[in-house]
């Protein structure tokens, strides 16, 4: 009878189709809060007044070993200068460095974030985490995603800003290198 929306910008696709539907607002914000960031800072070991940089590389097997090398490479970079990293990813994970951490309390006792395209991108929006958004996928995909997509961004804050907020590193654009300069960027005060 009635679609239920979570994200603003589908009600006109809605409409302009006929269909009865209303936003209702994106269950995310219906969340418990998070571990308190000292916290989650004192467990990981982040030395007081030390920058934290999260990297969440995906939930799916297949995301998390296509990001899984640029974001590490990143995250060696980000070692050799000071910042503490954290992984967060699938129980098979060869990335999970977090402990029993789960992946929204370290985007929240972050100071910035390098996460795969998808729900965590606006979990970190809404914990007012600065971002970077990476996504690879296979050639293929990669092909028909460029004919068949119609939407500017894949990141939801993007989306739902109906603007670029920040950057999305795609494909060629998500290596170590660049991933590296986007968390260095995170990192520095405005």
């Amino acid at each position: 009878d009635m679609t239920a929306l979570i994200l603003p910008f589908e009600k006109a696709i809605y409409d302009a189709n006929g269909v009865d539907a209303v936003f209702v607002g994106h269950p995310l914000l219906d969340e418990p809060p998070p571990v308190p960031r000292d916290e989650v800072r004192l467990g990981l070991g982040v030395a007081k007044g030390q920058n934290m940089v999260a990297f969440l590389p995906g939930s799916r097997p297949g995301e998390v070993r296509r990001h899984s090398q640029p974001m590490g490479r990143a995250a060696a970079k980000l070692r050799r200068d000071g910042v503490f990293t954290a992984f967060a990813s699938g129980p098979r994970s060869p990335l999970v460095r977090s402990g029993s951490w789960q992946a929204r309390d370290l985007l929240h006792a972050a100071d910035g974030a390098v996460v795969a395209s998808g729900t965590a991108t606006l979990e970190a929006a809404v914990f007012g985490t600065p971002l970077a958004v990476v996504y690879r996928m296979g050639r293929l995909s990669w092909f028909a995603a460029e004919r068949l997509v119609e939407v500017p961004w894949v990141r939801l804050p993007n989306l739902v800003a109906g603007k670029e907020i920040e950057p999305e590193l795609l494909q060629r654009r998500a290596t170590g290198e660049m991933i590296y300069r986007q968390a260095c960027a995170l990192l520095e005060p405005e």
